[in-house]
């Protein structure tokens, strides 16, 4: 009995190593079961959210951009900015007063639009919501320059971000002869910047939102990280979720998500 006692706990010290590793094998495996189990749910948590997100984004933008392709083409819009001389003096001056209700109108249709703005060489002003201003040249050849050689709809101008529409509509027509008149939507960036705050999980969460060609119009507690934003563009264009690490070794875990409406943007 003693000897087969002896022999039992020589045979538990000879195999004590193998259980203790096999226990620690299965700890990790667990803790690294945990840790992966943990991640696709902050993956999948931050992917809904920013999904979320760039679709409010994208519909309130959207509605916007289809009543201002709609105004392009409205009466008093295409008769001032083509043939004037259809008005006499007094009715011109309220066709302008009309066309200021249009821009309040284009305004007031979503809390992302800072200003609405009409700019007609042909009687030489620029029609906001609030006012009627003399055009300035330049800056119409500007715009129409960018309108011209547009390539997505968010034109970035002196940091500011605009989505401008031209008439006639036809690009050869544009490139040959210019635009006979614009229609522009200048972006709320700090208004965009609360709006995508109040779609934020976390208070110290970094958010950016660019432009389909990659420009940032907006962004949210950007101090916090090292990183370049072209390189989060472009590895955000390759995957939905990825892990990121700044110049002084902080880790981020990132999610993004792209709206394919009129309004390209990347979250």
């Amino acid at each position: 009995s003693l000897s087969a006692f002896s022999w039992l706990c020589t045979c538990c010290l000879h195999w004590l190593p193998v259980a203790l590793l096999m226990m620690l094998l299965m700890a990790a495996w667990g803790t690294g079961s945990s840790q992966n189990t943990l991640r696709k749910e902050i993956v999948a948590r931050n992917t809904v959210q920013v999904s979320a997100a760039a679709e409010q984004l994208a519909i309130s933008l959207d509605k916007t951009m289809d009543m201002q392709r709609e105004l392009l083409f409205d009466n008093d819009i295409n008769r001032l900015g083509v043939t004037p001389g259809y008005y006499t003096v007094p009715q011109k001056a309220l066709a302008m007063l009309r066309v200021m209700d249009r821009m309040r109108m284009l305004t007031s249709s979503s809390p992302l639009i800072q200003q609405a703005f009409f700019m007609a060489p042909s009687i030489g002003r620029t029609i906001t919501a609030d006012s009627v201003d003399p055009l300035s040249d330049a800056d119409f050849l500007r715009c129409n320059d960018l309108c011209v050689n547009q390539t997505q709809a968010m034109i970035e101008m002196d940091g500011q971000f605009y989505i401008m529409m031209a008439y006639p509509t036809y690009n050869h027509y544009l490139k040959e002869k210019g635009a006979s008149y614009l229609l522009c939507l200048q972006l709320d960036q700090e208004a965009i910047a609360s709006f995508l705050s109040a779609h934020s999980a976390l208070a110290d969460d970094v958010l950016f939102l660019f432009s389909d060609d990659g420009r940032v119009i907006t962004q949210i507690n950007q101090a916090q990280v090292s990183f370049a934003p072209q390189e989060l563009f472009r590895r955000a264009r390759e995957e939905s979720a990825f892990d990121l690490t700044c110049a002084d070794g902080t880790e981020y875990l990132v999610s993004s998500a792209v709206n394919t409406t009129s309004a390209k943007t990347l979250l």
